[in-house]
């Protein structure tokens, strides 16, 4: 079943307080910097409408391979097959103790690439040897106003790999798209 509304936005933000002490002075560089992307309920430019989110953990040495055309459900317990993919944001949280799931803190990392078999490429260059690396306490963000398009059986995998050999990792997924 469609949903009936989904508002929601992605944001980034930084901001900075440097000082340098000099003999008679005090030198100082300071600012800010955020871009957030709006979408609202639809298929096209900075719109979606299809929402998945999700807590996992993914044992040592483990790959979780999350099949973004065929294997997830959202909240509402609705299949969710992404066409484009809008914004992927992902959020180690192997650092922090958690009770549901049960998981105590590591400083497990984890690498978020293509699938190593029918690999989603997404915002990602080098197929499944490039991905990033997120250590714990860490997150990224990719965001396509327009989208990435998955390709149903051939390009549709995209994998979290713990890159710690003796520890779980825990993270936090959120993935906006369009279901055309």
């Amino acid at each position: 079943m469609a949903l009936s509304s989904l508002d929601c936005s992605v944001s980034v933000k930084a901001s900075w307080n440097a000082t340098k002490s000099l003999e008679l002075t005090t030198l100082r560089d300071q600012g800010n910097t955020s871009k957030s992307v709006s979408f609202t309920l639809g298929t096209g430019s900075t719109q979606c409408d299809l929402l998945f989110h999700d807590r996992r953990i993914v044992a040592a040495s483990g790959t979780d391979s999350i099949d973004l055309n065929g294997a997830l459900q959202d909240a509402f317990q609705d299949d969710v097959d992404f066409a484009k993919i809008k914004a992927i944001v992902i959020v180690n949280r192997s650092d922090e103790d958690c009770s549901n799931p049960n998981h105590s803190a590591t400083d497990a990392q984890i690498k978020v690439a293509p699938g190593s078999s029918n690999g989603f490429d997404g915002p990602f260059v080098g197929g499944s040897s490039g991905g990033v690396n997120i250590d714990a306490g860490s997150a990224v963000s990719f965001t396509s106003t327009t989208g990435w398009t998955v390709t149903a059986d051939t390009g549709d995998i995209l994998e979290i790999t713990n890159n710690d050999s003796e520890d779980e990792a825990m993270y936090d997924i959120y993935i906006l798209g369009t279901s055309a």
